[in-house]
């Protein structure tokens, strides 16, 4: 028993490690941060290092600035339960 509860938990730590890293290098996507054009270049930064050669970060950049400006211009506003969805029914 005590044995598969350490199994357990082991899994459990690699997992959630693993997420925490998806967020670091992926998490400037959501909506939340593309809407804050003041965070976009620091929590993009990992995602840069890691895609260096394969990505066109200058486009990139404009796209997202791009995006900011529409949504702004709209009018429409994300909550903060706001999810992909949400975002793509937009």
């Amino acid at each position: 028993m005590l044995e598969a509860m350490d199994r357990f938990r082991s899994e459990a730590e690699k997992r959630f490690s693993d997420m925490c890293l998806l967020n670091e290098v992926f998490g400037f996507l959501n909506p939340h941060s593309l809407l804050r054009s003041d965070s976009i270049e620091i929590d993009m930064g990992k995602f840069e290092k890691m895609y260096a050669d394969g990505v066109n970060f200058t486009e990139l950049r404009l796209e997202i600035s791009r995006f900011n400006q529409l949504v702004q211009s709209s009018g429409f506003t994300f909550k903060n339960e706001a999810t992909a969805l949400d975002v793509l029914q937009w």
